[in-house]
């Protein structure tokens, strides 16, 4: 049997081991400020050279004694001159065609065929659809998606399309960042299209800008999906799903999962639990995920002794989830950490489930092993801290819990003095029946008919009248055989 974690050392866990430490940075950066979209110098360059052209083609020779009459003509009006000259110039005398055939040029790489510049153009002109959602109908449509582009090219054309620019090298990796953080190309053509850049290429053409309509939950708020994306490259390492991504996006958003609740999801999937990890492994993952950093190896030996005295991997999942750090991740992601609030299966009373046994292997997280007691017979589960459970098909069971302390037997939990557990068996109806020294180690057993049907009880003591384990059973072919017997 495993040894327990004295009160004087848990209480230090508690104090020392969870500390507040700086958190760094942040796995999930903001959009720097190279992206934002305000004119560049180029463009500004450009324009004055144009406004200089123009002013010098329209200069007229004055009197010295006259002052000239100055004309200041607004940037909304020159540029849309600009644009229905580009539209003129270009075989389209409407400019809301030439701005239809620009996203058919940049976007599509082909000139418009009439049917479809014809039904995009009277879409705009109706104000039915203003010019992003239109631009997003190019972007979402099958042509556009058929093309299969990488990252790179596609953010390109959106450069070209919503700046009216090259791509420049900052811009582009800050984009590519976006991407790789787990957000959606969409997310990105939103950046885009809502771009002040873009208001003044709609405005050059008559036309409203509008806005952007994402309906996916990824989506929807970047915190959100950065930190679900988080959960996934670390506790499953690898990449989200997008059925999955959306489906844990959708829990955070409506509230009916806090963050804890998220992570706990993850911790004890089935894709996890399949990872089969040892203490020290789980352990250093929770600092990782639900502390932003490495254990100290004072601390991962003290969580480690945690496990070793029979606590259960989500009672510490719990404790590392309410501290300090998690909530300042949760923070950082602007979401509700839900800390505080015990999450998954609490302490139980096996004698709740001596007739609904086989509800137990769902709620632990139990992974199916050899059949110990029946011979390979019958159905096995076993969870990491030494609680066994193992049954037949006619209805018999035996289980061992030689380390659980959140499965508690009669209201009283592993690590109980004796005389407690012993009372406490009497007050719920369990006789007593023998007693027997093993290794050093008392054994004392007891009998209850529960349903017409009997079941026996052994809780092992150790030399500090502590008891250190149970086993249950209403088997009666077993080692207790001869203990049903006197119950008949």
């Amino acid at each position: 049997m495993r040894g327990k974690v004295s009160r004087a050392v848990f209480t230090g866990l508690l104090a020392g081991c969870m500390a507040v430490t700086p958190v760094g940075a942040a796995y999930a950066e903001s959009i720097p400020a190279e992206i934002s979209v305000e004119t560049t110098a180029e463009e500004s360059a450009e324009t004055e050279e144009v406004s200089e052209s123009m002013e010098a083609e329209a200069e007229v020779e004055t009197p010295e004694a006259e002052e000239p009459e100055v004309v200041v003509e607004s940037e909304e009006a020159a540029a849309a001159e600009d644009a229905e000259a580009a539209s003129v110039e270009a075989g389209y005398k409407d400019p809301v065609q030439g701005f239809v055939a620009r996203l058919y040029e940049n976007i599509l790489n082909r000139k418009p065929d009439s049917n479809g510049l014809k039904a995009w153009a009277d879409v705009l002109k109706s104000g039915k659809e203003q010019g992003a959602k239109v631009a997003q109908g190019f972007v979402e449509s099958k042509e556009f998606q058929s093309r299969k582009m990488d990252d790179t090219t596609y953010i390109k054309i959106l450069y070209r399309t919503f700046l009216d620019r090259e791509a420049d090298a900052n811009g582009l990796k800050a984009w590519q960042s976006v991407l790789d953080s787990g957000l959606s190309r969409m997310h990105v053509f939103r950046g885009f299209a809502e771009s002040q850049e873009f208001t003044k290429i709609c405005q050059s053409y008559g036309i409203q800008r509008g806005n952007a309509i994402l309906t996916e939950p990824r989506d929807q708020n970047e915190g959100v999906t950065k930190f679900v994306v988080r959960n996934y490259r670390l506790c499953l390492e690898r990449d989200a799903d997008q059925g999955g991504l959306n489906a844990w996006c959708t829990a955070l958003l409506n509230g009916s999962n806090n963050a804890k609740e998220v992570a706990h999801g993850f911790f004890f999937s089935n894709e996890f639990m399949n990872k089969n990890l040892s203490d020290r492994d789980y352990i250093t993952l929770l600092y990782k995920v639900l502390m932003d950093r490495n254990p100290d190896a004072s601390g991962l030996n003290a969580w480690c002794q945690v496990l070793d005295n029979g606590y259960s991997r989500e009672n510490v999942f719990n404790q590392f989830a309410d501290s300090n750090e998690f909530q300042t991740i949760c923070s950082r992601y602007g979401i509700q950490s839900g800390s505080g609030i015990y999450v998954g299966q609490s302490d139980i009373d096996i004698v709740s489930y001596l007739t609904r046994y086989q509800e137990l292997p769902g709620m632990f997280h139990m992974r199916s092993c050899g059949d110990w007691m029946f011979g390979g017979s019958g159905t096995a589960y076993e969870t990491e801290n030494y609680f066994n459970i193992a049954w037949l098909p006619n209805g018999n069971f035996s289980m061992l819990n030689g380390g659980a302390k959140n499965i508690n037997l009669a209201g009283c939990s592993l690590g109980t003095d004796f005389t407690t557990f012993h009372n406490s068996l009497l007050g719920n109806g369990w006789e007593a029946g023998y007693y027997s020294e093993e290794d050093g180690d008392i054994v004392v057993g007891y009998a209850k008919v529960i349903g017409g049907a009997p079941y026996l009880v052994e809780i092992m003591v150790n030399s500090g009248d502590t008891v250190i384990a149970w086993y249950l059973s209403n088997w009666p072919e077993g080692d207790m055989g001869e203990y049903f017997e006197c119950l008949r």
